[in-house]
């Protein structure tokens, strides 16, 4: 084999070692592309599913709010009428009959 011909055939080992190694790193490109679309997808609807837990766990905490306040009211109106009670009770109880 003359001495160009082995120039020629290390040359063109050379061009086809780098075209493979760039359609390796694309195709490694194109993989990471589609586990990066993957996991942006699994975390989507990761972030949804926790909104909406968190939406539910929100309204059940305003209805707790609502429960605990009317609680709150019915025990301050009910000490009201307690100590409304007591001193006319008082007073009955010390009067002689």
């Amino acid at each position: 084999m003359p001495l160009r011909d082995i120039n020629d055939l290390d040359r063109l080992k050379r061009i086809n070692a780098a075209l493979v190694s760039r359609v390796e790193r694309s195709m490694d490109q194109q993989g990471n592309a589609f586990s990066l679309f993957q996991t942006a997808i699994s975390l989507e609807n990761r972030v949804r599913t926790r909104t909406e837990e968190l939406h539910s766990t929100l309204r059940r905490l305003e209805q707790s709010n609502i429960d605990l306040s009317a609680a709150k009211e019915n025990a301050e109106l009910a000490n009201l009428s307690k100590t409304r009670f007591l001193p006319a009770a008082s007073h009955d109880v010390l009067q002689p009959l």
